[in-house]
């Protein structure tokens, strides 16, 4: 180390002290950024040591782990604490906020007070917080407070009370939250949101009401929130959307109506929106309107944990040029449903389609997917996929194939995978994998040698044997050497491509035979046509006898094709042949 670097650090760690001349003995005490922190986690506590901190600090954080959480309750202990700006204090018990409790706190940005006891909120308790940004008063018991509660905040730009036991809002309870953008009422048991609850938040950015039994929403809430950008409706009971349902927000961008009960989308719902997020999973949709998406902009839509069975190809045509991420898992779409929704889509990058009904992959179904880079098919019937589909995913960087029907995945299709690029990680567990004789050698050494495999085989991700019954429950990996010998004793990578030419080498021999037979026939046929010709002659000197009576013998001739058929009794057949015979004799 140079003496210019020791230097430097001794003067550091000679500055510690004074940077903190006091610092709880259950907290840590740490300069971050050059920001004075003070952390205390241990748990248990049951006062807040504010006596033994320096009076300097910036952000002060006090929690416990959940099985010791603190005790504790808040006063005007922070009088002299001028420089805070963050207050964190979470887990500790604390039953109610107290009158001016946090004052002076005019540099207080932060206060966190959530997973506390507080039941009830106070106008009082904010007092002399003008400079407030953020509020977190999540998972505590509120069920009541006054009109107005948080007047004394002008400058509040992010309200969290989710999770806590508001039945109903109180007329007024956002007064003068003029610069209010986000607003979060998740988890209350409100049934309703009245118009008049948000009249005084015109300038929210963001709402969330999920979880808060909602059946709808009025439309004047809508037009009261004009700047709104994201909208959250999950878990409700929101049965059906009016055409134009959030025409009043034009610049809605995030919208989540997932975990509701909609049975269809009905065309110009989302007219004219240009979403980034659409959630619409774990829904009773069956299918979706020709024209659900026309003339809409979506980048991320989730339609997973349906019942969609029908989709036309129309459909999902408006969003292909645009939509980049589509979730379709835990739905009834088939073979023919499934093609039609993802065939138009061009700038597709993340394919989310586990737990369908496929049981192929058409042919063409990726040509205009170039742009794919994450497909999940995991928990389908796949038990093969063409090559020009692999051939057609050039820019797939992670593929799940896993929890499918693959015995086995040969040599050629492991290596048209090695021919994709940016290919990093290929999933196969959980496929019944044949691991018999040399089935298994090119998986087995694709295992080993290929980059989209992952090198560590664990239980979460190891390619494992179904049969034989003897390698059942193995992984691949880990099959002994010795058992990947074929049954020469010879190891053959490509025993995969010899069996199918052998096939092909028995149907050429068929053939040859077959040709080999048809030659030996025409060279008989051949050799009886001349056999035919050189006796003709013969034939014909024959038939000139047996034509003059004097020489036919007793019983006649008869003459069929030109051939003569003797007609005798069966005791002269000698004689007539010695006279046919001395006949022939005296016509020489």
């Amino acid at each position: 180390m140079g003496r210019t670097s020791l230097y430097a650090l001794l003067t550091l760690l000679s500055c510690l002290p004074h940077a903190f001349s006091r610092c709880p003995k259950q907290c840590s005490c740490v300069l971050k950024s050059g920001k004075k922190l003070v952390f205390c986690s241990s748990g248990n506590m049951t006062l807040i040591p504010v006596s033994e901190m320096d009076i300097n600090i910036h952000e002060l954080v006090i929690t416990a782990p959940p099985n010791s959480p603190n005790n504790l309750t808040i006063g005007r202990i922070f009088l002299k604490f001028t420089n805070l700006e963050t207050i964190r204090i979470t887990r500790s018990g604390v039953p109610a906020i107290g009158d001016s409790s946090f004052w002076p706190g005019r540099r207080l940005r932060v206060l966190d007070l959530s997973c506390n006891s507080i039941s009830f909120l106070r106008e009082s308790d904010f007092n002399g917080l003008k400079s407030l940004q953020e509020l977190d008063l999540s998972d505590n018991e509120i069920f009541a407070a006054p009109s107005a509660p948080f007047r004394h905040l002008p400058n509040l730009k992010k309200l969290n009370l989710a999770r806590n036991k508001l039945v109903v809002l109180v007329p007024r309870f956002f007064y003068l939250l003029l610069n209010l953008e986000e607003l979060d009422l998740s988890g209350n048991t409100l049934g309703q949101i009245e118009p008049e609850n948000l009249q005084d938040v015109k300038n929210l950015k963001v709402l969330k009401v999920a979880r808060c039994r909602l059946s709808e929403v009025h439309p004047i809430v809508y037009q009261q929130l004009p700047l709104l950008e994201e909208l959250d409706l999950r878990d409700n009971y929101i049965t059906s959307l009016a055409p134009s349902e959030f025409r009043h927000l034009p610049n809605l961008a995030i919208l989540h109506l997932d975990g509701n009960v909609l049975s269809s989308i009905t065309e110009g719902t989302f007219h004219g929106h240009k979403f980034k997020v659409l959630g619409l999973s774990r829904n009773n949709l069956s299918s979706l309107s020709e024209h659900a998406f026309t003339n809409t902009s979506i980048k991320m839509l989730d339609l997973s944990h349906n019942r969609l069975e029908y989709v036309l190809e129309d459909t999902t045509r408006p969003l292909s040029e645009i939509l980049e991420i589509l979730n379709v898992s835990f739905n009834d779409l088939g073979n023919q449903a499934f093609f039609a929704m993802v065939h138009p889509l061009k700038n597709l990058k993340v394919l989310q389609a586990t737990d369908l009904l496929v049981k192929n992959l058409s042919p063409g179904i990726f040509d205009h997917c170039t742009n794919l880079r994450l497909a999940n098919f995991s928990r389908n019937g796949l038990s093969d996929i063409p090559l020009s589909v692999i051939l057609a995913l050039e820019n797939i960087e992670e593929l799940d194939l896993s929890y499918n029907l693959f015995s086995n995945v040969n040599e050629i299709t492991l290596e048209a995978f090695s021919n994709l690029t940016f290919l990093r990680n290929l999933h196969l567990k959980g496929n019944p994998i044949d691991c018999s004789g040399c089935l298994i050698m090119p998986l087995y050494q694709a295992l080993n040698e290929s980059q989209f495999f992952d090198p560590n085989c664990s239980d979460e991700n190891c390619i494992k044997c179904n049969s034989p019954s003897d390698k059942s429950g193995i992984c691949v990996k880990d099959i002994p050497p010795e058992q990947l010998y074929c049954s020469s004793g010879k190891y053959d990578r490509h025993y995969l491509i010899y069996t199918s030419q052998v096939g092909l080498i028995v149907a050429v021999s068929i053939i040859v035979v077959i040709v080999c037979i048809i030659l030996v026939i025409i060279i008989i046929y051949r050799r009886h046509i001349a056999h035919y010709y050189t006796h003709e002659e013969e034939q014909r000197a024959w038939k000139g006898m047996y034509e003059n009576p004097a020489l036919a013998p007793s019983g006649g001739v008869h003459y069929s094709d030109d051939k003569p058929t003797f007609i005798s009794s069966s005791d002269k057949v000698d004689e007539n042949i010695d006279e046919l015979r001395r006949s022939h004799s005296i016509m020489r």
